[in-house]
């Protein structure tokens, strides 16, 4: 059986630019930076120090609390406890580790370095291109 794109290491499913922001900007920032870049995930800090995640549903959340975009900072919202994958995991790996934990997006880092984000649909697109293009195994 051909591999439908399973074993494409993460470093190959990263699609667009890391968007970074910093832990004292305030949610209102970090949105705007989520809309900006049409991007579902921030990564706090700098690719050399990665001190946390903030996701479009972490933002939303606070807004659904009531919180004030302008007076919450990032550190507030944020997770700072960071999943990440390595450059040369393969997608399989990503998507049992995405599964496992509930998340839509993994940092992929390389020597420690943010080199990239995976989402969900990043993910997809290979493992469904390459289950439509290859060849059905032969009935016996």
């Amino acid at each position: 059986m051909t591999d439908p794109g399973f074993t494409t290491p993460a470093r190959d499913l990263v699609t667009r630019d890391t968007v970074f922001v910093d832990l004292d900007d305030s949610l209102r920032v970090a949105a705007r930076l989520l809309w900006e870049h049409d991007v579902g995930l921030l990564v706090v800090g700098t690719a050399e120090r990665a001190e946390g995640v903030l996701s479009e549903r972490d933002v939303s959340g606070a807004v659904a609390v009531g919180l004030d975009l302008d007076a919450t900072s990032v550190r507030e919202a944020m997770a700072d406890a960071v999943v990440t994958a390595a450059a040369a995991d393969p997608a399989y790996d990503l998507a049992l580790q995405m599964l496992d934990r509930g998340i839509r997006h993994l940092p992929v880092t390389d020597d420690g370095r943010v080199v990239g984000v995976v989402s969900l649909r990043d993910l997809i697109r290979p493992l469904v291109v390459g289950a439509l293009t290859s060849k059905p195994s032969e009935a016996s």
